[in-house]
This record gives structure tokens, C-alpha cells and sequence, in this order.
């Protein structure tokens, strides 16, 4: 997954809405503030996913110990 590091730092898990968790392992060139790209295997995949809205809540940022 990629995401504006300034808001959610390389490492920090997360729960996506009907996805599960996913970790923030790149920053990507066009994601910023509080988008985030989703990495899926074939292109096909990618297409019938689409550009969704869903809730994401922070598991666990990079470093923290809980």
C-alpha cells in the first residue's frame, strides 16, 4: 500500500473497510494527504477495484509499541 508518508509513515498498519489490514510499505508519486493506493497483483484486478471511498483506521503507526 502507498500513502503521503507525512501522514501515514512506511510500516504503520492499517484496517481498510471490507479489505482487512494492509501496511504502508511505499509512498508512491501521486498520493498525497489522506489518499492511499491499494497494490493488487494483475491489472484486471486493479481495474474492477476502481477508485473507492472506505473508512481506514490506524492500527499501528511505525515505531509505536501497543
Amino acid at each position: 500500500m502507498a500513502a503521503d508518508w507525512d501522514v501515514l509513515p512506511p510500516g504503520t498498519i492499517v484496517y481498510i473497510e471490507g479489505l482487512g489490514e494492509r501496511i504502508v510499505e511505499d509512498k508512491g508519486g501521486g498520493v498525497n494527504g489522506r489518499h492511499i493506493d491499494l497494490y493488487f497483483d494483475d491489472l484486471d484486478t486493479a481495474l474492477e477495484w476502481g477508485r473507492q471511498k472506505r473508512q481506514v483506521w490506524i492500527v499501528k503507526k511505525r515505531g509505536e509499541t501497543k
